[in-house]
């Protein structure tokens, strides 16, 4: 944080893979409360859990019910109750695969997604009074083991899934991106914000 005048915060980008890690950018002080916290992420090496489930064809109510023939999984995010519904791919025309076996590791957010992808979702949750979802377009990149960089495999909201860990109880997302958002691997300036562990 710099300073707060003429109805602007003007803070400095710290971490993450933009472009503008280092430059000062400023929000209006209406978006502050919803987009900035001035609590430190937690930087202690967090592990989420992913588990197969079984595979099934679903109808997707938000998606006018399309039929999607879904790899189901669980998230299991530490410190938080329940598993979280997932599916780890929809698409099956040899393109997609369900995200590997392994320990992976989870990147900061790379850039906004486009807001089509998924503002229906935000739509459909508030009109079935499943609650205000936030930062739909935030995608969590993932790094796949052995690889360096964005493996363009996602954590992310949604009920169709092109091989990503794709958060498809939309009443838990915020709880998701919570977690994620305020976390940071140690010494990786701020690029990995936690690993996640997949299993069959």
């Amino acid at each position: 944080m710099i300073k707060a005048t003429g109805g602007r915060t003007y803070f400095r980008i710290a971490d993450g893979h933009s472009d503008y890690v280092g430059e000062t950018v400023s929000l209006s002080d209406d978006n502050v409360d919803s987009c900035l916290s001035k609590q430190p992420p937690n930087t202690l090496a967090e592990t989420l859990k992913v588990r197969y489930g079984k595979r099934s064809v679903a109808l997707s109510e938000p998606r006018n019910n399309q039929a999607l023939d879904q790899q189901w999984g669980t998230l299991a995010i530490p410190g938080v109750s329940n598993a979280i519904t997932v599916t780890l791919n929809s698409v099956w025309n040899g393109s997609f695969t369900p995200i590997p076996v392994g320990t992976h590791r989870i990147m900061a957010p790379d850039a906004p997604h486009d807001a089509s992808y998924t503002n229906f979702y935000v739509d459909y949750a508030k009109t079935k009074g499943l609650g205000d979802i936030v930062a739909d377009q935030v995608w969590f990149p993932l790094e796949l083991a052995g690889s360096r960089g964005n493996s363009s495999r996602y954590i992310h909201i949604g009920n169709l899934s092109e091989g990503c860990v794709t958060a498809y109880a939309l009443d838990r997302w915020n709880d998701v991106y919570s977690f994620l958002i305020s976390h940071r691997l140690p010494n990786e300036q701020g690029k990995y914000v936690a690993l996640i562990e997949v299993a069959k």
